[in-house]
């Protein structure tokens, strides 16, 4: 596979999850936190924005950012099932990005409440 497959298969993932996200979020009310996780969990990026100009608490914000970040994101899950070459077992991988998300958030709360 050469750079322009790889950038165009890579953008063509991010830009069908954000029409996606869009789409729900134009037939469903999406302005709630569960909305703004919905979104960052489908697209990162456009998750984050839409979370950014959110009228919610700074400390859901912050801990939603985190998780989101950690996470990644289905298209990014998508994005690099695409590109390895090996057989990749979704259901592990998946998992693990989300235990890895769950524990940014702990260590957050954690260190926060030490600091």
């Amino acid at each position: 596979m050469n750079g322009f497959e790889t950038v165009t298969r890579l953008g063509g993932y991010i830009l069908m999850f954000s029409i996606l996200s869009a789409c729900i979020s134009h037939f469903w009310n999406m302005k709630n936190l569960i909305g703004y996780t919905l979104s960052g969990i489908l697209e990162l990026t456009t998750g984050l924005c839409r979370l950014q100009n959110a009228n919610i608490h700074m400390q859901w914000k912050y801990l939603l950012t985190l998780f989101l970040t950690a996470f990644g994101g289905i298209c990014i899950t998508f994005q690099t099932r695409s590109l390895v070459t090996r057989k990749l077992s979704m259901l592990p991988y998946i998992t693990a990005k989300l235990l890895n998300g769950i524990t940014t958030v702990l260590f957050a709360l954690f260190f926060s409440k030490i600091i």
